[in-house]
This record gives structure tokens, sequence and C-alpha cells, in this order.
């Protein structure tokens, strides 16, 4: 009987002891995923900011060059201080739309494939 005893004790322990590993292993697996989607959501908000100051400057840009040549076209022209607002909101509605597009590439082809945005690798 002392045999018997001993190994349905013996087996009692494995039973137990696989089903904590069980639990651990499923702990561990949600675990992962909780720190991959954490680096995922880091790594975007990092490329975010990355991309940030090329966006700027390519806004900035094209915001100089918009202005200079509105600036030449109204010397041209006599217009009234409303007619000047009309054109110069114009400049701006266009040069945003134009930009929407080719930033909402950069952005796109930077961030979804992880590349460096500042040159190191």
């Amino acid at each position: 009987m002392h045999h018997a005893a001993l190994r349905a004790a013996a087996n009692c322990v494995r039973a137990k002891w696989r089903h904590s590993i069980a639990i651990a292993a499923q702990a561990i697996a949600t675990a992962e995923e909780i720190v991959a989607q954490a680096v995922a959501e880091f790594l975007a908000g990092w490329r975010e900011r990355q991309i940030a100051p090329l966006i700027v400057s390519l806004r900035s840009q094209a915001e100089e060059i918009c202005q200079a040549e509105v600036t030449k076209t109204l010397a041209r022209l006599n217009l009234t201080p409303d007619q000047r607002q009309v054109l110069d909101t114009l400049v701006s509605s266009l040069t945003n739309k134009l930009l929407y597009a080719s930033i909402h590439k950069i952005k796109s082809a930077l961030s979804g494939h992880g590349y460096p945005i500042d040159g190191q690798g």
C-alpha cells in the first residue's frame, strides 16, 4: 500500500506541476503579447517624431515659396484688402492640399517600413 500511496502522491504532484507550467506558459505568452504591442506603439511614436522635422521643413519651404510668389503677384495687382485675403486663403489652401498627399506618402513609406529617418541606421 505504501508504494501505491507514494505513486498517487507523485502523480498528484506531477499533475499540479503540469498545471502550474501551463498557467505560467499562458502568462508568459500574454506578457510577450503586451510587450510586443508596447514596443510597436513606442516605435511608431518614435518614427513619427523622427519624421516630424522633415514634415515641418517641407511645409515651411512650401509656405515660404508660395508667400513669395503671392507677394510678387500682389505687387502687380491693385487689389483691395479683402481681395488680398481671398488670394492668401486660396494659396494657403492649395499649398496644404498639394502637400497632403506627399506628406502622407512620406509618412507611410518611412513609418510603415521602419526606415531610419535621421540617417543613423
